[in-house]
């Protein structure tokens, strides 16, 4: 073969690996652009699904949660209602009940100004269920040791690991015993068992799926949610809004 054909041949095969090659880069760039829309619209749904779960942020100003059979702290005639979604088995609900509330309570509760409903939520199965039934119960045999019942159980969640079992029946007999001295135990031990109270639960579950709680703890002051509930420089100037007239 003479050095011009095998220059020819060369050039040849340079130019089909060259060929080869710009293919690969089209149908490379082809994938970048097809997984680049892929990708946006992933981001796109998700966006959508997170405005679709994500809380009104005055998802109670025309139709507020009922709070008639709810446990009220503060002054119920007070113009400014105060909702917690709470959970005893949630390590946040733990934080905002030690921290948070006795600041609201102090400030806004105790001096008359607003009142504080607690709707319960169950987003940790059994425990969640069973430290409700109690509550429901205290509350029905002695409304007024139900805060201090309440308060104790969230004083008693663990704070190294709360998702291990700790809510017994011992612990909520216990506890009732201590705080809440008036209930019957023989009785709170039978509501308990019974699920008496259950469907005063299925009522706040129901609120919970209606206004689309979807995280605990939750608050809404005047229909307004908190978007976070722990920070109490938000909680106070909605609280301030909602004395004026403004919330």
């Amino acid at each position: 073969m003479s050095k011009k054909s095998r220059r020819k041949g060369t050039q040849n095969k340079n130019t089909s690996i060259n060929i080869r090659t710009k293919e690969k880069k089209t149908d490379t760039n082809k994938r970048l652009v097809l997984y680049t829309v892929i990708g946006l619209l992933a981001m796109v749904v998700l966006f959508i699904a997170l405005k679709v779960v994500e809380p009104n942020k005055n998802i109670a100003a025309e139709s507020p949660p009922p709070i008639e059979n709810q446990p009220i702290a503060g002054n119920p005639n007070a113009g400014v209602t105060i909702i917690e979604f709470g959970d005893f088995k949630c390590p946040g609900c733990k934080v905002w009940n030690e921290q948070v509330f006795p600041r609201v309570q102090k400030e806004y509760l105790d001096t008359g100004i607003a009142k504080l409903a607690y709707i319960n939520v169950l987003f940790h199965g059994e425990e969640s269920e069973r430290s409700a039934l109690a509550a429901e119960s205290v509350l029905a045999q002695d409304p007024d040791s139900y805060w201090a019942f309440h308060k104790a159980l969230f004083n008693k969640q663990p704070t190294d690991d709360a998702e291990a079992p700790w809510i017994t029946n011992e612990l909520l007999l216990d506890l009732a015993k201590q705080y809440a001295p008036k209930v019957n135990q023989d009785k709170l031990a039978q509501d308990i068992k019974n699920k008496t109270t259950k469907p005063q639960l299925d009522a706040d579950t129901n609120i919970v799926k209606m206004y689309n709680i979807h995280q605990t703890p939750s608050i809404l002051i005047n229909g307004t949610v908190v978007n976070n509930p722990f920070d109490y420089e938000e909680i106070v100037s909605l609280i301030e809004k909602a004395k004026a007239g403004r919330g």
